[in-house]
């Protein structure tokens, strides 16, 4: 992460990332970098995963949730920290409305759904799907 933000052309903090049981990251960040490579990073800022968008295959608004398949292996993705996320799952609307005021001052402002319609948007367009 030591690169700036400018240099991305798609990134968003406060990601909930699971592979299967094991927790990614309960409050991590994902992008897209200048070169088109998909980036997921855990809590701390360390990369945990990369590799060329043109080979990941994005499954979203699924009736499962969001997905990304890389090299692979399934990672589901919440566009919210896990708290915040399970809040909203366990309480709809009012849930969501409660997480996020209690959202940090420095957290990235757009909703999970603002976060997975320009996620989406970035991966269609590298992919040629536009």
């Amino acid at each position: 992460m030591s690169e700036k933000m400018d240099d991305w052309q798609f990134w968003c903090d406060g990601m909930h990332i699971a592979r299967g049981l094991k927790q990614v990251a309960t409050n991590g960040y994902m992008g897209i970098d200048a070169s088109g490579e998909l980036v997921l990073f855990n809590n701390k800022g360390e990369e945990a995963v990369r590799a060329p968008i043109t080979e990941v295959e994005a499954k979203l608004k699924t009736w499962y949730g969001d997905t990304v398949i890389v090299q692979g292996k399934k990672y589901h993705l919440e566009f919210a920290p896990l708290g915040r996320a399970a809040l909203g799952r366990s309480f709809g609307a009012i849930g969501g409305l409660v997480a996020g005021a209690l959202a940090s001052r420095g957290e990235d402002k757009r909703s999970p759904n603002e976060k997975r319609d320009d996620f989406a948007r970035v991966v269609a367009q590298l992919q040629g799907q536009v």
